[in-house]
């Protein structure tokens, strides 16, 4: 049973956990295995004059710049496997592609949907356009396409854009 501890400064709101508490066991779900229902998250909220940066007191140091949020990319392509390949191409995807673009700097999510038998979209979150570029012009992307096109019959880009609003709801 997996216990995720997160401290933060006073202020945030309940809806604001609860995203994140459902991110957070979303996350660790997928990637750990154990059952959502396993995952725990637990809360800290800690003030600003009890916590410290190096010498000084967080309420002692001056406002930092509200960070620049810039909504993330995502991508939507269509993959038809070629036939008997779907076996094949799950576990490639899972011991070669997921590692190779979990290492890729601005990188955030992939998700594979199954549309109907051996058809494919592949749901991709990055931090910008220009980190999936940087990403596609590696020179291990092209090896991995060359290994992608012996299961693959076809692949096409579907949709790109901005993430403009998200909504996870209650469970």
């Amino acid at each position: 049973m997996p216990i995720v501890r997160v401290e933060m400064f006073r202020g945030r709101t309940t809806v604001m956990k609860e995203f994140l508490g459902r991110a957070i066991v979303d996350a660790v779900s997928e990637i750990a295995g154990p059952p959502r229902e396993n995952v725990q998250v637990v809360f800290s909220d800690v003030g600003t004059d009890e916590w410290a940066i190096g010498p000084t007191l967080v309420s002692s140091r001056p406002a930092a710049p509200a960070p620049h949020y810039v909504p993330a990319e995502v991508t939507v392509e269509r993959v038809v496997l070629k036939r008997g390949k779907s076996a094949a191409y799950l576990a490639w995807r899972r011991d070669a592609i997921l590692p190779f673009l979990a290492s890729r700097p601005g990188f955030l999510s992939s998700t594979l949907l199954s549309v109907e038998t051996g058809t494919y979209l592949i749901v991709e979150k990055w931090t910008s356009p220009e980190a999936r570029e940087r990403m596609s012009a590696d020179e291990r992307a092209a090896r991995l396409r060359a290994e992608q096109a012996q299961l693959v019959q076809s692949s096409s880009y579907e949709l790109a854009g901005r993430v403009v609003d998200v909504f996870r709801g209650r469970s």
